[in-house]
């Protein structure tokens, strides 16, 4: 991977990017270049504006979100056969005086949620849970997923752990290095995060991985009040930078 992508996905949000344009700003201001002064700090303004209210953000992420639609029980009922529930990491804060349920963030816990009913609706699955330790001495993501969906009553020889993925691209190898790529896979991610993370499913040789969607963001009306701007609405835009330059990033 191109390691300038990898860092331009992570430290990408807009108000880094608003920053970049009036640093760039008062940088031609100190040379007196006074056009590109006044067309840096209006784009900056322009960009924070567009991607903190409603509009922008919530139209782009229903574009993501409704090609997979969740799995009803109609559907569930219908796979056959041995099934792989794998769900994708998304961070957490460990932290050993705590249960394991909270030390998930909610987003983990919206997915964790959605293997666990998956599983009680098939007859024959196995939960994969994923994701790498945030640093030496800590327990992986993985294994404090795995922790609180058997505490939540799932049998723990119903679980297994990969523990080194830090991507969804990782995720996707590790479990075909594990299991091959011949077997019947249900992904869990957010809805927004789904259409990448089926590709790069299908990249890694699954020929028909299944799509279970969650975390559904984009709001599906708006009002006058969608005017204004919200911290929520930055960060729904920060989410759709992120797929955006994760996409980008699976072509390096």
């Amino acid at each position: 991977m191109n390691p300038f992508v990898m860092f331009l996905q992570a430290q990408s949000t807009v108000l880094n990017t608003c920053l970049f344009f009036v640093t760039i700003a008062y940088i031609f201001r100190y040379f007196k270049s006074w056009l590109i002064f006044k067309i840096c700090i209006s784009f900056g303004v322009f960009i924070f504006l567009v991607c903190s209210t409603k509009y922008l953000p919530h139209t782009v992420a229903h574009y993501y979100e409704k090609k997979f639609l969740p799995l009803n029980k109609n559907v569930i009922q219908k796979i056959s056969g041995k099934t792989y529930i794998h769900v994708l990491g998304s961070g957490y804060a460990p932290n050993d005086n705590i249960p394991a349920l909270s030390q998930l963030g909610i987003i983990a816990m919206g997915r964790m949620a959605e293997s666990i009913r998956l599983y009680n609706l098939l007859d024959t699955a196995i939960i994969i849970t994923s994701g790498k330790s945030v640093g030496k001495g800590f327990k992986s993501q993985a294994q404090i997923l795995k922790q609180a969906i058997v505490d939540l009553g799932i049998d723990s020889n119903k679980i297994e752990v990969l523990n080194t993925p830090s991507n969804t691209q990782e995720e996707a190898f590790c479990l075909k290095k594990l299991y091959g790529s011949l077997i019947q896979v249900i992904v869990v991610t957010d809805a927004l995060h789904m259409p990448r993370a089926i590709k790069t499913f299908q990249n890694a040789g699954f020929a028909a991985p299944i799509a279970a969607p969650v975390n559904f963001r984009a709001a599906t009306s708006f009002t006058f009040f969608s005017w204004l701007p919200s911290a929520e609405n930055l960060l729904l835009s920060d989410k759709i930078l992120h797929e955006y330059l994760g996409s980008i990033k699976s072509f390096f």
